[in-house]
């Protein structure tokens, strides 16, 4: 939105942004019908955070879920703020998926899991916090994964983490499927991110089609 709008009325403007970007992602000749995932912020306004989630509920024909993403830490210091927000989403059938325990365990959250159906990394929890993962697959929570990130990011120095997180989640009959995450950043795709975990033994070829599987089973 412009800023040099007020608070307000940049609010106002959030629903012409999502229109504009729903038009633009429409390529009809792929036949591919594209909605949109709003993130909430950990580093936003309560006030915003709110229109953000009333607009998603407002457009249901663009939108399809919402997601919660930035500085990891200041999640858990406004817990009750987006745990409020994850009800409200819930109690309007609204999907959600949450950025959780990406870089430690200390920024795994339980509160919010009755209310998504994904997890955005959540590597932290199979590898230091493995008591939280029967819960996971009681509610039918699939992680999504991205390998590259955590190279980028530096939260692992090499993938063998992550082939002790695929494979503690296939021990535990969890479903997890691999995202890009952001390709404007890191310019990383969905092929991309599938030849990282064949060449890395992330997951056999039966593991990827798993995967794909599973994207399209969890899918909001």
């Amino acid at each position: 939105t412009n800023p040099s709008l007020d608070r307000k009325d940049r609010i106002t403007a959030m629903a012409a942004v999502v229109e504009a970007i729903a038009s633009g992602a429409k390529v009809p000749e792929y036949g591919v019908d594209v909605r949109l995932v709003l993130c909430l912020h950990t580093m936003l306004p309560d006030d915003i955070n709110e229109a953000t989630l009333d607009l998603a509920l407002t457009r249901r024909d663009l939108v399809r879920g919402i997601d919660v993403a930035g500085p990891e830490a200041p999640l858990g210091e406004r817990l009750d703020h987006f745990v409020s927000l994850y009800k409200k989403a819930a109690d309007h059938y609204l999907p959600a998926t949450a950025h959780l325990g990406e870089t430690s365990p200390a920024y795994v959250h339980p509160e919010l899991f009755p209310y998504l159906r994904r997890i955005g990394h959540g590597v932290q929890i199979p590898l230091h916090l493995p008591h939280l993962l029967p819960e996971i697959r009681r509610r039918g929570i699939c992680f999504e994964l991205c390998p590259s990130t955590y190279l980028q990011t530096g939260t692992f120095a090499d993938l063998a983490p992550v082939r002790e997180v695929t494979k503690r989640l296939d021990t535990e009959g969890i479903d997890y499927c691999f995202c890009t995450d952001n390709p404007a950043f890191n310019g990383r795709y969905l092929q991309a991110e599938h030849e990282v975990a064949l060449e890395n033994e992330l997951i056999d070829f039966s593991g990827l089609v798993r995967c794909q599987r599973n994207a399209f089973k969890h899918a909001f």
